[in-house]
């Protein structure tokens, strides 16, 4: 969704200025983003646009990154960010799976691969980096197919020369998501999955993946309904927070393989244990379970709806 302009331009300008005065000491990359696409016109004008360029390439961070919907990336937006931006820019595309049918079911983004890649192959012609947001951790999967679903559309990312922004599903309230954990349709996935995963990629996989939403951040609707995050334990909180910021402090592959072979051979807790375990429930149809929930729903809001009718 989206809305008209609440601001004028300059009202829009003054307060990202003041972030920006407030924030880039010792700031590698500013993130360009909005709730939805920042190069969708209906959210962002041409005018505000260029503006935002303008005072991003001012700023004293020396790397832009740009957040949008793949079908926002035209000849046109890149020809207007390469008049203006003269640093290097990196385009972050959401991609979360390269799975057709999980694509459909649960995104709904309208993504098309042949389409997909013309959109990376255009960027490439820029000299732009490339980073897809790719998910781990998706319903109506069990454990290993969730991370093997992860692994598949990571290793495409890195045939594409795409690096990969890998996020462990957080589980919002008033979201599809919440309402199968709270039918027991959807379990939280563990962290230490996402260290299995990472143990599982490619060297080119590993060394340029970043992790994002692993508990460094909760932006929880609010404390009457708190954010679910990816599941640790009270002895193991902080080992893989540590690990994490570890992980991304280097892009060394050797350093990389040698902080998760550290940590997953002096867990501090049984959680590590648990989370392999897991890996050997045997797969789960995909095409039941999901048609399960759907006649689920019908039949809740079926009866949703006689109860207002009668009401």
């Amino acid at each position: 969704g989206y809305m008209h302009q609440s601001a004028s331009l300059q009202e829009y300008i003054n307060e990202m200025n003041g972030i920006l005065t407030d924030h880039s000491d010792n700031v590698e990359y500013l993130l360009l983003c909005t709730n939805g696409s920042f190069l969708d016109s209906y959210q962002i004008s041409t005018e505000l646009l260029v503006a935002i360029l303008l005072e991003a390439q001012k700023s004293s961070i020396p790397n832009i990154i740009i957040e949008t919907h793949y079908k926002d990336v035209t000849k046109e937006k890149l020809d207007l960010i390469y008049q203006i931006i003269k640093k290097p820019v990196t385009i972050e595309m959401g991609l979360e799976t390269i799975n057709q049918k999980y694509q459909e079911a649960l995104f709904m983004k309208g993504i098309n691969f042949q389409k997909y890649i013309t959109t990376i192959q255009l960027i490439k012609k820029y000299n732009y980096s490339i980073e897809l947001n790719i998910m781990v951790g998706l319903p109506f999967l069990s454990p290993n197919q969730q991370i093997n679903d992860s692994v598949n559309t990571i290793e495409w990312a890195v045939q594409q020369e795409c690096s990969s922004v890998l996020f462990p599903l957080n589980i919002k309230y008033f979201t599809f998501l919440r309402y199968l954990y709270d039918n027991k349709a959807y379990t939280p996935i563990s962290l230490w999955l996402v260290v299995e995963l990472l143990n599982k990629l490619s060297d080119k996989a590993l060394e340029g993946i970043v992790v994002a939403w692993y508990g460094n951040r909760d932006e929880s609707y609010s404390e009457e309904y708190p954010t679910i995050m990816p599941q640790y334990c009270a002895r193991c909180h902080s080992v893989l927070n540590q690990f994490f910021q570890n992980l991304h402090r280097t892009k060394n592959v050797k350093e990389r393989r040698m902080l998760i072979a550290k940590l997953l051979n002096n867990t501090p807790c049984d959680c590590a244990v648990s989370a392999r375990e897991s890996l050997k429930q045997p797969d789960r149809n995909f095409d039941e379970k999901y048609q399960a929930i759907l006649n689920q729903l019908n039949t809740s809001f079926r009866i949703a709806d006689k109860g207002d009718i009668n009401g």
